[in-house]
């Protein structure tokens, strides 16, 4: 244990105390900035002084060295000493023997706590005030009247109990919270033993005596003093701190934005999917191109649409290749499918989960792609050609809609549903590429320029997707789209339920290319503005 002048200590610590409690400022909350670690570098802190993070969304916290005149043994004793008289996120502890004896905590504020309250390993700790007394229920409500779910303050750290005796003057029994780890540690009264756990500091109560520093159970009913404590918001700064110490102990970790990625060594935690019609074939080989496209790979627990798998080598077994993984090659990082029986290492994403405000026009539903793109679909029942269709978009502020992938596709199915139309045929925003208007359809090949993949394009950008197993083809084996370019069969529609009298029986396929002086609906997409949640 670290060996110092005791009332030397004693001073230093009261007047850091009440530099903590006094000097703290609610515009620097307002700022992010942890105040109290801010408070404590002015009183104790080195030449260096503080040094704030740049923004709340930082990777780094704020910083200070925290100065105490002190002799220590050795290193270990120096961080233990750093650990109780310094309870931020410890970056390194160091003996300075330049002068005299000292002990320099390095130390980072990861999070952010409010005016008035004083940030532990972790989590933030007020004392509402030291006369007060409560019963523990009453202990509860005054915690929770903070908000912010602020509760009774929790034994969470070993070194937890001498910091708080050492930060909170004059406390002497108080109501905590205990996991089952520290009922081990229980010690009777023998007068007022209950259900309520307490920690008793002096030991000294008009209803009880133990020895100092004891955890007690007693009854809820006794009045004893009240510490609240509260999660502050996840950071940046934090995520890093823990990605520093999952790498000390396990694996290196990777910062990216908002968060760090962790190695973790077990089956791939993605899906990949087959339509069922292919799942008799015995295999699903890459030189049947209408077999390999139809692979996905479903993210359990995502908010966003399935990933297609593109281009996939080799012969793929259907029984068996389920899952997905990402492949680290010399050109790239590819993402493959991959036996269900294969163990593999994972990256598990530890983060900030950041929320957005989306502005969706009135009568326009969202929907989040897969790239991260929000967009808005609205379906409007009128029927018009597709020069037509395609003014009244613009004018409403939008466009004809596209698709990227089939959970766009059935979004639009569900808006067709709510309208009442469920065999009906809608005009999208596609149409034949020009080049390709007098040059029949290649239907041999996924790369020429009018292949059955490349023969029709987005119009205004509206999408940037397009799979072959998109078309609807007949019942007959025609294939679509249109072979003939005569035919003047140029604009691109959304089939919903089975209005042509030639198409299969496939409903997930949804595309078909007719006339554009058809009568149709239509429907219009707007890009969505999106902006970070501040408030979070």
């Amino acid at each position: 244990m670290p060996v110092f002048a005791e009332q030397n200590m004693k001073a230093m610590m009261n007047s850091l105390l009440i530099a903590i409690l006094v000097m703290a400022s609610p515009i620097r909350c307002q700022l992010k900035m942890d105040d109290g670690l801010w408070a404590a570098c002015n009183q104790t802190g080195t030449s260096a002084g503080f040094k704030p993070r740049s923004s709340f969304d930082s990777t780094e916290g704020d910083k200070c060295t925290l100065a105490f005149n002190v002799a220590v043994r050795d290193e270990d004793d120096a961080k233990e000493f750093c650990a109780l008289y310094a309870p931020w996120r410890l970056v390194k502890a160091e003996i300075d023997l330049k002068d005299r004896p000292r002990v320099l905590c390095h130390v980072e504020a990861t999070l952010a706590c409010k005016n008035g309250w004083i940030q532990m390993f972790g989590s933030c700790f007020k004392m509402p005030d030291k006369d007060q007394v409560a019963t523990f229920l009453q202990a509860k409500e005054t915690c929770e009247a903070f908000g912010e779910g602020a509760t009774i303050a929790s034994l969470r750290h070993k070194n937890i109990i001498g910091v708080w005796r050492r930060y909170f003057r004059g406390i002497a029994q108080i109501w905590v919270d205990a996991s089952e780890t520290w009922h081990q540690y229980i010690q009777k009264t023998g007068t007022v033993d209950g259900d309520a756990f307490a920690l008793a500091f002096t030991g000294k109560h008009y209803d009880f005596s133990v020895h100092p520093n004891s955890l007690i159970r007693i009854n809820p009913e006794i009045k004893l003093q009240v510490l609240c404590e509260y999660k502050p918001a996840m950071t940046a700064a934090e995520i890093n701190y823990l990605g520093r110490r999952y790498s000390e102990i396990y694996y290196p970790s990777v910062k990216v934005p908002n968060g760090i990625l962790l190695t973790l060594l077990t089956r791939s935690g993605a899906r990949a999917r087959v339509e069922a019609k292919y799942m008799q074939a015995e295999t699903c080989s890459t030189n049947n191109n209408h077999i390999a496209k139809r692979f996905e790979v479903e993210v359990p627990n995502s908010n966003v649409g399935n990933f297609a798998v593109k281009n996939v080598p080799g012969d793929i077994t259907c029984d068996n290749m389920k899952s997905a993984a990402i492949v680290h090659a010399k050109d790239a990082a590819k993402l493959m499918i991959m036996s269900d029986s294969r163990s593999l290492p994972i990256w598990c994403k530890l983060g900030k989960k950041i929320k957005f405000n989306t502005i969706v026009p009135d009568n326009y539903h969202l929907f989040e792609r897969a790239n991260g793109e929000f967009v808005a679909h609205r379906l409007f029942t009128d029927r018009v050609v597709f020069d037509e269709a395609s003014r009244r978009c613009k004018a409403d502020g939008g466009f004809l809609s596209g698709v990227n992938d089939l959970n766009e596709a059935n979004k639009l199915g569900t808006l067709a549903e709510l309208a009442g139309l469920n065999n009906e045929q809608m005009w999208l925003g596609g149409k034949r590429r020009p080049r390709c208007w007098d040059v029949e359809t290649d239907f041999d090949s996924d790369h020429s320029e009018c292949s059955r993949n490349r023969v029709i394009e987005w119009l205004d950008n509206v999408a940037q997707d397009f799979y072959t197993d998109w078309w609807r083809n007949g019942a007959d084996n025609q294939r679509n789209p249109s072979s003939r370019p005569s035919s003047r069969q140029l604009c691109l529609t959304y089939v919903q339920g089975t209005p042509p009298s030639w198409a299969d029986d496939n409903l997930s396929a949804f595309l078909d290319d007719i006339e554009c002086d058809s009568l149709r609906p239509f429907y219009c997409t707007k890009k969505v503005i999106v902006t970070k949640d501040e408030q979070q």
